[in-house]
């Protein structure tokens, strides 16, 4: 059985996309979102988003509050199985999306810094059989 927990943390600067390089030492089977937090750049109003990757085939990752008077951390429970395993090697790239489907921006209207982390547990295939 294999299995990994990796943290990944990710740095918004006054845009929408950013990446972090993800490296797993197998192929991975089954993506599961354990945690997520997000810690605001300003001072603004309350904005729930939902964070999409390219390392799920654009699918979502986690919702957030992007409240900016404090750092939010949220429980978060989102499986992804694939159908073939994928090698996890590489840059991907991550979202931010406004709760209507259209491309967010960092809080204070895209002028601030924000930073979002992650606790993701990657699967093989003989973990989850």
């Amino acid at each position: 059985m294999t299995k990994l927990t990796k943290f990944i943390p990710l740095t918004f600067t006054a845009k929408s996309t950013t990446s972090a390089y993800i490296s797993v030492p197998f192929k991975v089977k089954k993506i599961h979102i354990k945690s997520a937090g997000y810690q605001a750049g300003t001072n603004g109003t309350t904005n729930y988003v939902t964070i999409i990757s390219d390392l799920v085939v654009n699918n979502p990752i986690c919702v957030l509050s992007q409240d900016t008077s404090y750092s939010s951390a949220t429980v978060q429970d989102i499986e992804h199985q694939l159908w073939n395993p994928i090698d996890v090697n590489g840059t991907f790239n991550f979202t931010i999306l406004n709760m209507d489907g259209s491309v967010g921006a960092t809080s204070n209207g895209g002028a601030a810094t924000d930073k979002v982390g992650f606790v993701i547990e990657f699967n093989s295939e003989t973990e989850i059989n």
